[in-house]
């Protein structure tokens, strides 16, 4: 995976999880996005808790404030982009 795709599956997955809140967004929607790829889910997932941006709670992901944050400058780039 390159560094461009992570950065677009990170985009995708924490702008759609905004879009769930305040309700947590189910981990296996993320895992579907990334073609049902666990390796990538590992990383992308592995990335998320490492830099605080997400919690995850049985199967749901819950933005951190952090999270939510990045997630509303990615839509914002895409509304001005």
């Amino acid at each position: 995976m390159t560094h461009n795709e992570l950065n677009c599956y990170l985009a995708a997955i924490l702008t759609t999880a905004l879009e769930t809140e305040p309700g947590p967004f189910p981990e296996t929607m993320a895992y579907l996005a990334l073609g049902s790829d666990m390796a990538k889910w590992t990383t992308v997932k592995g990335l998320l808790q490492a830099t605080k941006l997400a919690t995850f709670a049985g199967h749901s992901i819950t933005l951190t404030a952090a999270g939510r944050a990045v997630a509303e400058k990615c839509n914002a780039a895409l509304v001005t982009g």
